[in-house]
C-alpha cells in the first residue's frame, strides 16, 4: 500500500490518513484526460494538450498543396476526432472552442480572409456548403444525446445517477425540469459539464413536442419556461408565481382543468407577496389561456390525481417528438448524428450570392444553383472553380483594383474595353464569343442540346442544366460546361498575373480529353456505358478512346 497514491476527484469528501496511501494533489491523467479535486483546473489542462495537438497538426497538414475541399475533408476526418474523447469527459468553455475555430479558420483559408462565412460551410453542399463539421454542434449533439440516454431509461450507468441528481437541481420540479428552459441562475449551481449539458437541453427543448397522455403528466408540468405553455409564442414568465411557490401546473388548476384564482391568492398571501388582485386576474387569465386544450380534456377524462405531491418521482414524463422536416420521430429514435444535422439546419447561414444571382436572374430558384456544384467525376479543380463562381469569389479587376489600386486595373485583361465583373468575365466579353458558340456548337452537336430562351442560355452557361431538364444527356453537358468555365478562368489567370496569352477553345479542348481519358483509365466499364459515349462526344475504337472534337 505504500507504494500506491489515493486521488479524490472532483467533489468527494476526502478521508484523509485513513489509509496508509500516499495522498495525490493536483490532477493525473487517466486514459488520455487529465482528473482531479480542481474540475476546472483538470478541464483546462485537459483542453491546452488538445489545443496543441490541433494546432501542430493543422501545421502538417498546411505544408501541403490540398484544395479547399481537401482541407476540409483533413477537418472532419483528421482533426476533429481528436477532440471527442476530451469531450465526452469534460465540457468545452467557449474560449477553447474559439481557439479551434480559429485554427480552423486559418487551416481552411490558408492564413488569409474568410472568402465564404464559417456557417455556410458546415451547410450541405447542394445548399452551399462543404459539410464542414461543426464543433460546436457537435458538442450540443452529444450534451442532447445524454439527456436522451436519461429518458430512455439508459440501463445502469453510474454517470446517469450523477446527471439525475443534476436536474433535480436546476428546479423545483425533480425530474420534470427536462419540460422546461433553465434559466442562467439554475444553470450556474451545477456542474461544469452537467451545466453544459442542461444549456444545451434548454435549447433542444424547444424544438421538441410532448405527449401527455395521463393527468400526472399535465399536473406536473412547470409553468414557467415551459415551450408547451407559450401564450403568443413565448414561454410563460413571471416572477410572481415563483415568489409565491407556484412552479407547477397542480399549484393553480383545479380538479375540471382551470386555474383557481382562490388558490392562487392564498399561496400569495401565505408567502407575504405583495399583489395586486386585478393582476392575478390577469396572470390566471393569460395562464389559462397558455394551457393547451388537449390537457384539459387529459383533467376530465382522468379526475384523479395519482403523484403524491409536486416533483415526485413516481410521475412518468411525457413522451418527446422531434418534428424534422416529416412526420414527427420519437425521441428514442434520434441519433446522434440526427441531432447533429437537426441542429446544424438551425445553426447553418444560406450563402450571400443567392440574393445577386436571384437579382440578376429574376423568377428563377437562386436555390437550385448548387444541384450541379459537385458534379460526379468532375475533379477537385473544376470543383473548386464552380464553387468559387456560385458564390461569387472570383477576384474579378473591380475587386482587385479596390484591393491594389496601383497594380490593377477595373478593366478586363481580355477585350480592354470593359469592366471585369463576374458576369463580364465568364460570359459577356466579347473576346469569349467564338469560344461559347464553339462550345454551344459542340453540345449541339454532340448532345443534341439548345436552349430555348436567351435567360435560359445565360442561366445554363454558369450553373449549367438542372436535374429536370428533358435532354437525355444531362452529366455530359453539364461536364463540358464545367470544364469550358474553368477553362475561362484558367486562360484569363494566365493572361492577368503571368501576362500569358491562352488560347481558350484550344485549353478546353485538351482539358476536357485529358480528363476523359483519366477517367477511362480509372473506370472503363463506366466510360463505354456513360452519356458521352451516346452523345458521341468520344467513342471505342478498336479498344481504343477516341474523341469526337
Amino acid at each position: 500500500m505504500a507504494k500506491s497514491t489515493l486521488t479524490h476527484f472532483g467533489a468527494v469528501s476526502r478521508s484523509l490518513r485513513r489509509w496508509s496511501f500516499q495522498q495525490g494533489d493536483g490532477t493525473v491523467r487517466v486514459l488520455g484526460v487529465y482528473l482531479g479535486a480542481d474540475i476546472r483546473a483538470a478541464r483546462d489542462k485537459s483542453w491546452a494538450e488538445i489545443v496543441g495537438k490541433v494546432r501542430r497538426r493543422l501545421t502538417l497538414w498546411a505544408m501541403r498543396s490540398l484544395s479547399l475541399r481537401a482541407r476540409v475533408q483533413v477537418i472532419n476526418s483528421l482533426v476533429l476526432p481528436m477532440v471527442l474523447h476530451t469531450l465526452a469527459v469534460h465540457d468545452l468553455p467557449a474560449q477553447t472552442l474559439q481557439m479551434i475555430l480559429t485554427a480552423i479558420r486559418a487551416f481552411v483559408w490558408r492564413g488569409r480572409p474568410s472568402l465564404i462565412a464559417y456557417a455556410t460551410l458546415v451547410c450541405r453542399v447542394r445548399e452551399g456548403g462543404l459539410n464542414l463539421r461543426d464543433l460546436g454542434t457537435v458538442r450540443c449533439a452529444l450534451r442532447v444525446k445524454l439527456v436522451q440516454k436519461l429518458l430512455s431509461g439508459g440501463g445502469l450507468a453510474y454517470w446517469l445517477d450523477f446527471l439525475q441528481e443534476q436536474v433535480g437541481r436546476c428546479g423545483p420540479c425533480g425530474l420534470f425540469n427536462l419540460c422546461g428552459v433553465p434559466t442562467v441562475e439554475q444553470v450556474e449551481t451545477l456542474d461544469p459539464l452537467f451545466a453544459e449539458v442542461m444549456r444545451v437541453w434548454g435549447g433542444a427543448r424547444r424544438l421538441l413536442g410532448a405527449t401527455i397522455e395521463h393527468r400526472d403528466q399535465v399536473l406536473l408540468q412547470p409553468l414557467l419556461r415551459n415551450p408547451c405553455l407559450a401564450p403568443a409564442s413565448r414561454p410563460l414568465v413571471t416572477t410572481l408565481l415563483s415568489r409565491a411557490g407556484l412552479h407547477q401546473v397542480h399549484h393553480l388548476v383545479g380538479s375540471e382543468g382551470r386555474v383557481d384564482r382562490e388558490r392562487v391568492i392564498r399561496a400569495l398571501r401565505t408567502n407575504a407577496v405583495t399583489f395586486s388582485p386585478k393582476v392575478v386576474v390577469a396572470l390566471c387569465a393569460r395562464v389559462e389561456s397558455a394551457l393547451p386544450d388537449s390537457w384539459g380534456a387529459v383533467l376530465r377524462r382522468q379526475p384523479k390525481m395519482g403523484h403524491g405531491g409536486a416533483g415526485d418521482p413516481g410521475g412518468t414524463l411525457p413522451d418527446f417528438h422531434v418534428s424534422w422536416g416529416g412526420p414527427p420521430t420519437a425521441l428514442q429514435a434520434m441519433t446522434t448524428k440526427k441531432w447533429y444535422r437537426l441542429l446544424v439546419d438551425k445553426a447553418c447561414r444560406r450563402p450571400t450570392a443567392e440574393v445577386a444571382w436571384g437579382q440578376l436572374f429574376p423568377g428563377r430558384d437562386a436555390g437550385s444553383i448548387w444541384h450541379n456544384v459537385d458534379l460526379r467525376f468532375a475533379g477537385p479543380d473544376i470543383f473548386g472553380t464552380e464553387y468559387r463562381i456560385r458564390h461569387r469569389r472570383i477576384f474579378t479587376a473591380v475587386i482587385l483594383r479596390q484591393i491594389d489600386k496601383d497594380r490593377y486595373k477595373r478593366t478586363c485583361v481580355r477585350c480592354e474595353k470593359e469592366d471585369e465583373t463576374l458576369e463580364h468575365l465568364v460570359l459577356s466579353c466579347s473576346s469569349l464569343v467564338p469560344f461559347w458558340v464553339a462550345v454551344c456548337g459542340l453540345l449541339a452537336r454532340c448532345c443534341a442540346w439548345s436552349a430555348p430562351t436567351e435567360q435560359e442560355l445565360y442561366w445554363t452557361l454558369i450553373f449549367g442544366l438542372p436535374e429536370n431538364s428533358k435532354t437525355s444527356d444531362i452529366w455530359t453537358t453539364n461536364l463540358v460546361l464545367a470544364v469550358a468555365r474553368h477553362a475561362i478562368v484558367v486562360a484569363r489567370n494566365c493572361a492577368l498575373y503571368d501576362n500569358k496569352k491562352v488560347n481558350t477553345w484550344q485549353f478546353f479542348k485538351n482539358w476536357l480529353r485529358r480528363h476523359l481519358r483519366a477517367l477511362w483509365t480509372v473506370r472503363p466499364a463506366w466510360i463505354e456505358n456513360c452519356s458521352c459515349s451516346r452523345a458521341t462526344l468520344c467513342s471505342m475504337v478498336g479498344g481504343q478512346l477516341m474523341f469526337n472534337f
